[in-house]
């Protein structure tokens, strides 16, 4: 370092470099000409680029850079795609996010962007004298060529403002023989607007495809294939003339060999409070949409429609004066088979009414072959769903004519045809209806078209958790709806199965307390203890008489569709005193105990998809026990024991799997309080010099308390008190391996009388779960008993169980006298 840092160095020559004039003045100039050369390749760059915009007033094709005067509305200068624009103020054009004009053949697109157009405040209202895009695409192609235009996963969202017509995304396809249009999975958002001719158009469409023509030579004309699926429009407290899921339009007839291929399926328009609008400034004489339509196509010639799934719903004070679920329209005789037009298929019509009144519909209804009602479940008995002035039509029958709508298909199976009504349903507020309740779902006067309908009954929901059953009666005017019978969904089982884990292993808990502190079984063998066979040496007095007893284990429930796994721990601990009586040693005791366990369901209701769940259960209390060994006597040594129980028990629940929520989590958790009782008896006697066997008998009662458990949902699941009732009968044998161990075997056979969760939801029974059924177990011990004048024993233990409880425990129990 210090060499380059001397007078003649290589870093001092450097530095003197940087002073002198000169050679400052040479970085100055080429640092000024490669500025200008990235300069001079960036406007190349923009020459060159091949987005050219277009000028609807001229219909001419203009160079970048992107114009905004004149009629050209807003446009980015980011290019066709991924742009995001918010206009809060009056345009005289049409505004566009992401716009690509070409006549070169191949891919022009204009995908993922983002408009913003309005205010959030109702009182500023903002006017477009001309249409709204979150995307527009133009293409001119030349003959022969063969283009592909794409407009997907737009986002057009509109509030509060004035226009004559919006696309969630534009395609222009003119001069284009073999061209394809593809405006797929977009999003159009309009809230509280009006569109309307007064500004020249009436046309509201989520989005728009439009093949347009002019004679390139004698024999060639645009043709092309149109592609409008998995599109949304939400239409919300606005109005418009006529409101359209998507629309393809041809301007032209293409010769015979060219096809007009059109795909416009599982399109979703929803128009929610939109029938008079107050913003409407053309005439207050217009009181109603137009013409709903989850899909239009106008089709001029040969070539397959499928224009099927789609859907609309109608919800609230919404006046309409026709709805389709595909409005076709042709324009001259179409020379195409009617096995290639689909406009009716899997199309449905949900509708959502106010608390008051119903939905008005002054024309026809048709195309529809799916019908979902819901209806306010404060609504009177004998509320109607939508009336309309026109004829309903239940089948595909609606006339084929020239220049009219044309619903008619014909398939191989009639029978996936025929109409049907998927849903009848209830909002959750309110108490259930009364059985007998009925709801007239259809009614025109101009009367039903039923076509092959033939359902006889129909299901429903009120909310999440309800189910409701009901039957049909179809006659010439009007469809109707009786409310059968109501009751918890069945795979509310498994939910309510959380009570069945809390109180399983609330109950396991029960003796646990008596095993530390009371020894059920031998403490030790004395060889010299008994004059007689049979006799057992009394335990020595003491007192107090701490005790600690901790239990890991897993346990399983199973039966048949339905089991609970359950894995953690027990402990207690407490402090007791052993005293000498005139009949026998009396021990008392006083503990605390708590445990913690994850556990797993899996519930398989029969017509039901299989759930499962899971969660934690948690308890924290107390007790007092007693035990009474007798003197001894010929038989041996027999005992009396008893305790209670008292505390608090938390368990939460989790599922992704509950049906009406496809996927969306379900969960609550629940606080309860517990208390139980166990009594027991026993005999202790000699089976050879250094072992003997415990033979007992007991009973184990707990109880649970009952907790409203609000779910996620805000609908409450009330959880009723609960009982688990179970009997022990239990033989161990225990013999000494040496003078401080004692090894044991025991057999063991429990059967539960109960153990079922109670619960309901908005007073619907939920079909229980229990836990009733036998058991039987086997166990191995170990106990440390020292000699002499020890006061600490230490014991290990293993339970394996099979029958309705199956698993493994693992005990250690620990005691220290002073």
């Amino acid at each position: 370092m210090k060499q380059l840092l001397r007078p003649d160095g290589i870093m001092s020559t450097i530095f003197r470099y940087f002073k002198d004039p000169k050679f400052i003045l040479f970085i100055d100039i080429v640092f000024s000409f490669v500025m200008v050369l990235i300069m001079i390749l960036c406007f190349v760059a923009l020459a060159m680029a091949e987005d050219i915009t277009y000028d609807p007033l001229t219909s001419a094709l203009l160079p970048n850079p992107y114009s905004t005067t004149g009629n050209m509305g807003f446009f980015p200068t980011g290019g066709p795609s991924h742009n995001t624009v918010t206009v809060a103020y009056d345009i005289d054009g049409f505004v566009a996010a992401g716009i690509n004009a070409t006549k070169l053949p191949g891919l022009a697109e204009s995908s993922h962007n983002v408009a913003w157009i309005g205010s959030e405040d109702p009182l500023t209202r903002i006017t477009v004298r001309d249409t709204i895009h979150a995307a527009e695409v133009y293409v001119r192609a030349v003959a022969d060529d063969d283009s592909v235009a794409r407009a997907e996963y737009n986002e057009l969202h509109v509030t509060n403002v004035n226009s004559y017509g919006f696309y969630g995304a534009s395609i222009t396809l003119m001069e284009s023989p073999l061209s394809e249009g593809h405006a797929n999975h977009n999003l159009t958002r309009i809230v509280g607007s009006t569109f309307n001719d007064s500004y020249g158009k009436h046309l509201a469409a989520g989005v728009s495809i439009t093949f347009s023509a002019e004679p390139l030579s004698m024999n060639i004309w645009s043709s092309g294939a149109a592609y409008a699926n998995h599109n949304t429009l939400y239409f919300e407290d606005s109005w418009a003339q006529n409101v359209y899921g998507t629309y393809i339009q041809y301007f032209y007839t293409a010769p015979q060999g060219l096809r007009q291929d059109t795909e416009s399926s599982y399109n979703h328009l929803v128009v929610v409070d939109s029938g008079p609008h107050s913003q409407n400034p053309v005439s207050q004489s217009v009181t109603a949409i137009g013409r709903l339509a989850g899909a239009y196509v106008i089709k001029f010639s040969q070539g397959y429609v499928q224009a099927h799934h789609n859907s609309v719903t109608v919800q609230g004070n919404t006046a309409v004066g026709e709805i389709f679920g595909t409005y076709y329209q042709m324009h001259q005789d179409d020379p195409t088979p009617l096995s290639e037009i689909e406009v009716y298929l899997g199309n449905t019509l949900n509708v959502v009414l106010p608390k008051e009144g119903g939905i008005e519909v002054s024309g026809v209804v048709a195309n529809f072959q799916y019908f979902s009602f819901l209806f306010d479940a404060r609504a009177d008995s004998g509320s109607t769903g939508l009336s309309a002035g026109g004829k309903i039509y239940l089948s595909d029958a609606y006339p084929l004519k020239k220049n009219q709508v044309m619903p008619l298909a014909v398939t191989p199976q009639p029978e996936l045809r025929q109409a049907k009504v998927l849903g009848v349903n209830l909002t959750p507020d309110g108490d259930i209806p009364a059985d007998g309740t009925t709801y007239v779902l259809l009614a025109s006067d101009a009367g039903i078209d039923p076509g092959d309908f033939d359902q006889t009954e129909a299901d429903g929901s009120m909310g999440p958790f309800i189910l409701l059953k009901f039957d049909l009666s179809l006659n010439a005017n009007s469809l109707s709806a009786v409310l059968r019978n109501s009751r918890a969904h069945p795979q509310l089982e498994d939910p309510a199965s959380a009570g069945n884990a809390g109180l399983a292993f609330v109950s396991q808990g029960s003796d646990l307390s008596q095993s530390g502190l009371f020894d059920p079984g031998i403490s030790f063998l004395d060889e010299g203890a008994g004059e007689k066979a049979g006799d057992i040496a009394m335990p020595e007095p003491s007192c107090p008489r701490p005790a600690f007893a901790f239990t890991y284990g897993k346990s399983s429930y199973d039966k048949g569709a339905s089991s609970l796994a359950i894995n953690g721990y027990n402990m207690a601990i407490g402090v007791g005193c052993r005293i000498t009586t005139s009949v026998g040693l009396l021990t008392v005791g006083v503990f605390g105990e708590g445990g913690k366990a994850d556990y797993d369901t899996r519930h398989i209701p029969a017509g039901f998809p299989e759930i499962t769940g899971d969660g934690e259960s948690s308890y924290l209390g107390g007790g007092v026990a007693a035990r009474l060994d007798l003197n001894p006597g010929r038989l041996g040594r027999p005992y009396v024991q008893a305790g209670a129980r008292f505390g608090a028990l938390e368990t939460d629940y989790h599922t992704r799997s509950y049906e009406p929520l496809n996927g969306d989590p379900l969960s609550h958790r629940s606080r309860m309080p517990y208390r139980g009782i166990n009594l027991g008896a026993g005999l202790i006697f000699q089976t050879g010099k250094n072992a003997a066997m415990d033979v007992s008998l007991s009973y184990h009662w707990t109880r649970l308390g009952g907790d409203v458990a609000m779910t996620n949902l805000g609908e409450p699941v009330t959880f009723r008190k609960s009982d688990s009732r179970v009997a022990k009968l239990e033989a161990r044998l225990s013999g000494n391996l040496s003078r401080s161990l004692v090894a044991s075997v025991g057999f063991a056979g429990l059967y539960e009388f109960d153990g079922e969760t109670r619960a309901s939801v908005r007073g619907k029974d939920i079909t229980p779960s229990s836990l009733k059924g036998a058991t039987g177990s086997l166990g191995l011990g170990l106990d440390y008993v020292p000699g002499g004048d020890s006061p600490f024993r230490a014991g290990l233990s293993f339970q394996g169980y099979a029958g309705r409880r199956r698993g493994v425990e693992v005990s250690i129990h620990l005691s220290y006298s002073f």
